[in-house]
């Protein structure tokens, strides 16, 4: 019953000022762990699933997960969405200190947050994470060990190339050096 008065007043008018009775309803449900949204299939598995404050973002870590696949990547995107749309989050993180592959949609679902106005933060990420061209497009270290996502090149990914022109003088070798430079990718 209370968390339907807080759903209630969350999502009511944009400007209703809550009672005594509101406000302590909404301090006793964000004092509660987080839990998932009960229409969503029930998970088997969570891993070690974490929230924790890291300088201001609520990150998500899910663990010593090498690897992630499709059900990893839901179970962030999941909480993310929780974080953000029902708690109200601005800032968010996940921690990416086991993380050596991640899904093909997992930079896209971020640049998705950060569009809606989230500040996205990714911490202390493996040398094959920060060596892909999303990580290296659209993060910006912050502090050590702390990445935010920001477009940094909005002109589009080939930008430091330059004019047309000046690409037809090059010769081959500066070609596939800047080639293989934007695709190395460290032993992992």
């Amino acid at each position: 019953m209370v968390q339907l008065k807080v759903f209630r007043f969350l999502n009511g008018p944009p400007f209703a000022f809550p009672d005594r009775e509101q406000v302590n309803d909404i301090v006793d449900v964000f004092r509660q762990p987080l839990s998932m949204d009960t229409s969503m299939a029930e998970r088997k598995n969570t891993h070690a699933l974490r929230l924790t404050r890291r300088h201001g973002a609520i990150t998500v870590d899910i663990g010593k997960m090498e690897i992630w696949d499709g059900a990893d990547l839901s179970l962030v995107r999941d909480t993310l969405n929780t974080l953000i749309a029902r708690r109200r989050q601005r800032s968010v993180g996940v921690q990416m200190k086991y993380v050596k592959y991640v899904p093909s949609g997992f930079f896209g679902m971020l640049y998705d947050y950060y569009e809606a106005g989230i500040a996205v933060h990714l911490f202390t990420p493996q040398p094959c994470v920060a060596a892909m061209v999303w990580f290296q497009r659209f993060f910006v270290e912050e502090r050590p060990g702390m990445y935010r996502l920001e477009d940094i090149h909005e002109a589009g990914l080939d930008a430091e190339i330059g004019h047309p022109e000046e690409a037809a003088s090059w010769d081959d070798k500066e070609a596939v050096h800047m080639t293989k430079s934007l695709l190395a990718v460290p032993a992992c």
